[in-house]
């Protein structure tokens, strides 16, 4: 059983151990090693000491500021007590619905951002991505694996590969494995520059999305 933290009396007002180390401690024989350790024991229980005290000042602080972000809002004849706070989210939640519902009313080609004397509601467009058109009940590896092996033979490479899969694959395994994939910042990058269209893309069981579109808030108070 651990023994109980020392806490000898001295003329310090603070309580520490009478007998100083120093600002720099020199460990010189057993009674120093027992000193050492009777002011590391009083030091450790000092900080938590002082940590429980600031942790209970910081929760009765955080509660009695707290009952100030409470708001009264009515509802009809009703009056509701509700946290500033969680009012707020409620109200952003509500009109980013409706932004969402009806962008028309807010943004054009040419303004993505809708001004109001508190701020401004701003739409950014989703990032377009490429993704693959899997047959039923295929898993993305198995997808991506089967449209790689088909690209490969559309361009006669698939045998080159295989051949260099069985000369070198001895003397590299089990350290370096060979291997292809897709590469889809490229195909992104011709897909909006127009060399490949989704006709193109279709044929080799690919496709470009787009994620949706996000609206945001900022509040100028």
């Amino acid at each position: 059983m651990a023994k109980k933290a020392p806490s000898p009396k001295c003329s310090n007002p603070k309580g520490c151990p009478a007998e100083q180390l120093g600002l720099e401690p020199k460990i010189e024989n057993q009674g120093h090693v027992t000193l050492a350790m009777t002011w590391l024991a009083w030091l450790t229980a000092h900080v938590a000491s002082v940590r429980v005290k600031i942790k209970q000042q910081v929760t009765e602080l955080t509660e009695r500021l707290g009952r100030e972000t409470l708001i009264q809002i009515k509802d009809g004849r009703k009056s509701t007590e509700v946290k500033a706070e969680e009012y707020a989210a409620t109200i952003e939640q509500s009109l980013l619905a409706y932004v969402a519902e009806h962008p028309e009313e807010f943004f054009s080609e040419k303004s993505k951002t809708f001004r109001t004397p508190f701020g401004a509601i701003s739409s950014r467009a989703g990032s377009q991505f490429v993704d693959l058109i899997k047959q039923d009940d295929e898993t993305t590896e198995a997808a991506e694996e089967r449209i790689v092996r088909q690209l490969l033979e559309d361009a006669d490479l698939f045998a080159e590969l295989d051949r260099l899969r069985h000369e070198f694959g001895e003397h590299l395994t089990p350290y370096l494995r060979i291997g292809i994939g897709l590469n889809r910042a490229a195909i992104l990058d011709a897909y909006r520059a127009n060399t490949i269209t989704d006709e193109d893309l279709t044929e080799r069981g690919l496709q470009v999305k787009r994620n949706d579109s996000k609206v945001s808030v900022k509040v100028e108070a």
